[in-house]
């Protein structure tokens, strides 16, 4: 289930992740600072989802008392905000180095796709109402930089880097289910797993019934027949892209 970002009142996000961040107070815990805060809830998040983050939980690793986070994070809603830009400020924003637009949003997309499989409970967190940071913005206003001036307008550009994020996020996450099996070989794992299911399923789809499916389904689960699915999707998805971008330069030149 998705968890919600921004519920309660995003100026203290906004104020949070723009402004100075607050000073360590007194005392025997006058070192904690709101970074580490959030160091702690992203380490918790990657070993056990965003579920698992909890001001408790944080306090525990920390070594401090659950009230005293409070004094640098209001709440889990606003800790939510300031992970998610945390996390976004691991992207490699220098998508430049590559040439022209198909190579850098390849690029992007390979960066987002590492991002989300070393963090994978941003995907479980809702984008609706996120509040964005300037580590998240950066990385919006680089993506969008690489599709501005190729013939789009501003709605394709928006809508060319949610298709790309979009794919990246769907391949993400079937990546993250197969390594969900603590085991080195994550492909061999999920074979098995068909090879010993296909007796029964044999008594309900007799085999030669669906010969399609059945060369396809030896593909999907074949390690050796497994090539990079993933640069595959991705190329597909940029050439509608290319082929968006082309009509609008006969378009134009007409």
């Amino acid at each position: 289930m998705s968890q919600p970002a921004s519920r309660s009142d995003p100026s203290r996000s906004l104020a949070l992740l723009w402004g100075p961040r607050p000073q360590s107070g007194r005392g025997p815990q006058s070192g904690l600072n709101s970074s580490q805060i959030v160091a702690a809830a992203i380490q918790i998040a990657d070993t056990g989802g965003i579920g698992a983050v909890t001001m408790r939980g944080i306090a525990d690793t920390l070594g401090v008392g659950a009230m005293s986070l409070y004094r640098h994070v209001p709440g889990k809603d606003e800790l939510i905000d300031l992970m998610m830009d945390t996390v976004m400020g691991e992207q490699y924003l220098d998508y430049t180095a590559e040439t022209g637009w198909r190579r850098q949003l390849a690029a992007y997309a390979r960066n987002a796709l590492e991002r989300r499989l070393r963090h994978p409970w941003i995907l479980d967190v809702s984008h609706n109402r996120t509040v964005q940071g300037p580590n998240w913005v950066a990385v919006l206003d680089a993506v969008a930089t690489i599709v501005d001036g190729i013939g789009l307008s501003d709605w394709e550009m928006a809508a060319t880097v949610e298709l790309v994020t979009g794919y990246v996020d769907h391949a993400a996450r079937n990546e993250f289910e197969l390594t969900q099996a603590d085991v080195a070989d994550a492909s061999a794992v999920q074979l098995a797993w068909w090879e010993g299911s296909a007796p029964a399923a044999a008594t309900w789809m007799p085999r030669g019934q669906f010969p399609v499916h059945e060369r396809m389904t030896r593909i999907w689960y074949n390690q050796d027949e497994q090539q990079d699915m993933f640069t595959f999707g991705l190329e597909r998805v940029l050439d509608g892209i290319d082929m968006l971008v082309t009509a609008r330069a006969t378009t134009h030149d007409e």
